[in-house]
C-alpha cells in the first residue's frame, strides 16, 4: 500500500530535478538558453531576459557560464527596477570573483542597487571596500573604476546627508576625471554622473533658505532671492551635460530641479514670520502684505529660469521630454505667483 503514496512522491521528486551536470545534452540546453537571454536583452525584452538568466542559475551549475549568468541576472533585474531582487545574484558574482577586476567592477551596480532601497549605509561600505582594496592592488582598481568608487561614495554620502565629506569626495573625483585618457574610459557617462552629483549638491546648499525660521521682511527677501540664485546656478550645472544620448542621471537632475522651483514656490508663498509676538489679526495681515512682494520677486526669479531653459541648446532630442517637463514645472510655478 504505501508503494501508492511513495511512486507518485518518486515522479513528482525526478521531474523537480535538474538535468545531469555533464554531457552534450546538458552544455547544448545551457548554452542554448544563455544565448536566448541575451537575444531578449538586445531585443529589449527584459523580463523575459531575466527569466533565461535565473534559469541558468537554478538549472545548470556546471556551465561554463554559471556565474556569469549570476551577474547578467542582477544587472538585468536592476534595469527592470527590481533592486531587491538584483542584489543576491550580483553578490553571488562578487563571492565568485572576489577582488578580481570583474567582481570589483560588479560591485558598483550592487552599491546602487543598495541606494536604490535606501541602504544608504550598505551603498557606502561596497565603495569604501573598493577604495581601500584598492590601495592595497592599484594595478585592479584602476583610475577609471576608482572614479566609479568615489561616485558611489559620493551618492551614498549625499543620501545619509553627510555634505561636507560627499563634497570632499566629489572634489577628488572631478580631479581625477581630468586626468583620465578619454579612449580608456566612458568619458560620457562618468561625467554625466559627476555633473548629477554636482547639481545635488548645489540644491542641497539652496536648501538652506531661509536660515531661520523667523526673519524679517527685508531679510525673508534678502534669503528668497539668494535661494533662486542658487537654483539658477544648480540650472546652468545641469545645462553642462553635454550627453550623446538618452540618460537617466540627466533626467534625475531633472527631477530634482523640479522639486527645487516647486519647494521655492512654497516659500515665497508662506514666508516665516517676523520676530515678536503678533496677533494672529497681525500675522494675517503681514504674511499676506508681504506674500504680495514676494510673489514679485519670485516671478522674476523664474523668469530667468525660463530664459535659461529657452536658450538650452542641445543636438539631442532624447533630451527634449526631460527638459519640456521641467518648462511645464516652471509655467505652472509662475502662474501661482500671478
Amino acid at each position: 500500500m504505501w508503494l501508492i503514496f511513495l511512486i507518485p512522491s518518486l515522479i513528482i521528486s525526478a521531474q523537480a530535478m535538474p538535468p545531469a551536470e555533464s554531457g552534450p545534452r546538458y552544455e547544448s540546453e545551457a548554452r542554448i538558453t544563455w544565448e536566448k537571454a541575451h537575444q531578449r536583452k538586445a531585443q529589449g525584452l527584459l523580463k523575459e531576459s531575466c527569466w533565461l538568466f535565473r534559469r541558468i542559475t537554478g538549472r545548470y551549475p556546471a556551465f561554463q557560464y554559471f556565474e556569469k549568468a549570476h551577474f547578467e541576472l542582477g544587472i538585468c533585474e536592476s534595469q527592470r527596477g527590481n533592486y531587491q531582487k538584483a542584489i543576491a545574484p550580483l553578490r553571488f558574482f562578487i563571492e565568485s570573483r572576489e577582488f578580481s577586476r570583474s567582481g570589483l567592477e560588479a560591485r558598483i551596480p550592487l552599491g546602487e542597487a543598495f541606494l536604490a532601497i535606501n541602504q544608504y549605509h550598505e551603498g557606502l561600505m561596497v565603495a569604501e571596500e573598493m577604495l581601500l582594496n584598492g590601495e592595497k592592488k592599484t594595478t585592479l582598481l584602476d583610475a577609471p573604476l576608482r572614479v566609479e568608487a568615489l561616485l558611489l561614495k559620493t551618492q551614498a554620502l549625499l543620501k545619509l546627508d553627510r555634505m561636507d565629506r560627499a563634497k570632499i569626495t566629489l572634489n577628488e573625483t572631478l580631479t581625477l576625471l581630468k586626468k583620465l585618457d578619454s579612449e580608456k574610459v566612458n568619458r560620457s557617462s562618468i561625467q554625466s554622473k559627476s555633473n548629477h552629483l554636482q547639481v545635488l549638491l548645489k540644491l542641497h546648499q539652496c536648501d538652506d533658505f531661509p536660515t531661520q525660521t523667523r526673519l524679517s521682511e527685508e531679510a525673508t527677501r534678502d534669503q528668497l532671492r539668494l535661494r533662486g540664485q542658487c537654483q539658477l546656478d544648480a540650472l546652468i550645472q545641469a545645462k553642462r551635460a553635454q550627453l550623446p544620448s538618452q540618460d537617466s542621471w540627466f533626467q534625475r537632475s531633472i527631477h530634482a530641479l523640479v522639486k527645487s522651483f516647486e519647494e521655492y514656490q512654497s516659500h515665497c508663498l508662506r514666508p516665516p514670520l517676523p520676530k515678536g509676538n503678533l496677533s494672529r489679526i497681525q500675522k494675517k495681515r503681514y504674511r499676506e502684505e508681504l506674500v504680495h512682494v514676494l510673489k514679485q520677486d519670485c516671478a522674476q526669479m523664474i523668469q530667468k529660469a525660463h530664459q535659461l531653459i529657452d536658450g538650452w541648446p542641445s543636438s539631442n532630442p532624447a533630451l527634449f521630454p526631460s527638459i519640456k517637463m521641467l518648462d511645464q514645472s516652471l509655467m505652472k510655478v509662475a502662474k501661482t505667483l500671478e
